[in-house]
């Protein structure tokens, strides 16, 4: 089974983003069970799924797992849909781009469902002590964009792969002061092993 993992490089004003740290202990990781490939994404609305887009059709992978940070959520937020807006006025991408009340692919689908097994992704998260959660937003920046571009892509030329987006909530070192949830790279990373395991076992069941 191939698996592409993606992160992204950190945006408005932060130093880090825990995804990409993800991203960098995958790499140095070994999984036998399957083939994992890893990018770090840009956040910027014209690239952040361009590499993601290229590899569906050179690499071909069976999964895409999008992660990104959601500061302030309290637990792994499984997202369930990508609408098709971009929606950001005073919140500019690495490039300076804030849209209004833009598509995200002109006379595309109003939204798109993740293609993850979610509910047993998060069945196996809890079970394993990491706190998860469904979310019915991904909001209307580049981590949703990211999601809508990719799901468009693989249904527009009926790929197939499962995929879709979680946000990890922020790392204890983002917030020294405590006013917001946090969650430690240990338990981001054990978390990612429980998503990686229920995939497989799910697709070994079919």
């Amino acid at each position: 089974m191939r698996i592409l993992v993606t992160g992204f490089e950190p945006f408005g004003g932060m130093t880090q983003n825990p995804s990409s740290k993800l991203v960098s202990w995958i790499d140095e990781e070994t999984f036998p069970e399957a083939e994992v490939k890893t990018m770090t994404l840009p956040v910027t609305y014209s690239q952040c799924a361009e590499p993601v887009v290229e590899a569906l059709h050179s690499w071909k992978p069976d999964v895409v797992l999008l992660f990104g940070v959601a500061a302030g959520r309290p637990s792994i937020s499984l997202e369930r849909i990508a609408i098709n807006m971009e929606d950001a006025p005073g919140l500019e991408d690495n490039e300076g781009e804030a849209p209004v009340d833009r598509p995200v692919v002109n006379e595309g689908p109003a939204a798109y469902f993740s293609t993850l097994p979610l509910r047993e992704i998060k069945e196996t998260l809890q079970q394993g002590g990491v706190p998860a959660a469904f979310s019915y937003s991904a909001g209307t920046y580049i981590c949703n964009t990211t999601m809508y571009r990719v799901l468009h892509e693989a249904s527009a030329h009926s790929l197939p792969v499962q995929a879709g987006f979680i946000h990890l909530p922020a790392s204890p070192d983002m917030i020294p002061d405590g006013s917001k949830p946090t969650m430690a790279p240990e338990t981001v990373q054990r978390a990612f092993r429980h998503i990686l395991q229920t995939i497989i076992k799910k697709e070994a069941a079919v």
